[in-house]
């Protein structure tokens, strides 16, 4: 799927989300992120959110000029979504509405990691997770179901 494609996609036209209003999704609405296997792909400036003109019960983002943006929301592009925000199971509604200073700090330091001891386990920006142990460590692996 090419940049333009992804970028269309995000900004497309979304279906109201039970009991949602333009005002509840206008009080989140300063940035559009599009996330694709995981990975922000996409990241717009929100200058309007209107009710669709094609269906009343859908809205549509109306964004800025990439330039708007500035250096630290740049930044989320190509990073892997925090596991705070991703999907989880059965969740199907194709949007997620966040706090911009909380998206913002939760990938502030980069990919996820988590120490124990001497034993450092972090994760990149395209999922592959490295382990980095003391000389001499042990690591036993354990395959779930």
């Amino acid at each position: 799927m090419s940049e333009a494609d992804k970028a269309h996609y995000t900004v497309g036209i979304w279906p109201f989300h039970r009991s949602q209003t333009i005002a509840d999704i206008e009080s989140y609405a300063d940035i559009i992120i599009g996330v694709t296997s995981g990975i922000i792909t996409v990241v717009k400036a929100v200058a309007k959110v209107v009710p669709s003109t094609a269906d009343s019960n859908r809205w549509e983002v109306l964004t800025e000029d990439d330039t708007t943006l500035d250096e630290r929301i740049r930044g989320l592009l190509g990073q892997r979504l925090s596991p705070d925000f991703a999907w989880k199971p059965g969740q199907g509604w194709p949007v997620k509405l966040f706090d911009t200073d909380t998206v913002l700090e939760a990938h502030r330091a980069g990919p996820p990691e988590v120490s124990l001891g001497g034993y450092r386990l972090s994760v990149d920006a395209v999922g592959i997770a490295h382990l980095h142990m003391p000389r001499g460590g042990d690591v036993h692996i354990h395959a779930g179901a």
